[in-house]
């Protein structure tokens, strides 16, 4: 991940392939589909992203389960598939409310993301400054954990940045 996020994607990729063989049988192809997918999503590749978590079909490892959600949550926002946001944002809720075994203090900072992409999709649908300004200052103001928030906070400055060039388009 950190190979990702410095935008070393080829060695992500070899690191992938290198090492993965080192992993129990039963967490290799769940750890390789997700590392790929993570990959994909940093090459801005989102319908890679997407097969590659579709290829995750049991959750051996208690946060899989909530790393793909949010993933998954992540690249239909890039593809501003907005009803797909809120559809998938709902079924992390659902899934929070009913899993007995992710402990209440992650399902406390999931909860806290949800929040706050539910806030960025509805300001991405709404087009309104004051929504945005309004969640830029939570974002800026949060002190706990806050679950991919650099994500969030660059999504949030490109959205202000849409919606300036709008008003100056309008004002010519």
């Amino acid at each position: 991940m950190m190979a990702v996020s410095l935008e070393e994607f080829d060695w992500a990729e070899d690191f992938l392939t290198k090492y993965s063989m080192n992993l129990e049988q039963k967490f290799r192809n769940n750890a390789v589909h997700y590392g790929n997918a993570r990959i994909f999503f940093y090459k801005k590749e989102y319908g890679e992203a997407l097969k590659e978590l579709s290829k995750i079909k049991n959750f051996s490892f208690i946060h899989y389960k909530p790393a793909v959600k949010i993933l998954q949550m992540m690249i239909y926002y890039e593809l501003k598939l907005l009803p797909e946001c809120t559809d998938a944002a709902n079924s992390f809720i659902q899934f929070l409310r009913n899993d007995k075994l992710v402990h209440t203090d992650y399902k406390k900072v999931y909860d806290r993301f949800i929040k706050i992409y539910l806030k960025l999709v509805n300001v991405e649908s709404s087009k309104r400054i004051s929504k945005l300004n309004d969640l830029s200052q939570t974002v800026k103001n949060l002190k706990e954990m806050l679950i991919s928030r650099k994500w969030i906070t660059v999504k949030i400055d490109e959205l202000e940045k849409r919606m300036k060039n709008s008003q100056t388009k309008q004002a010519i």
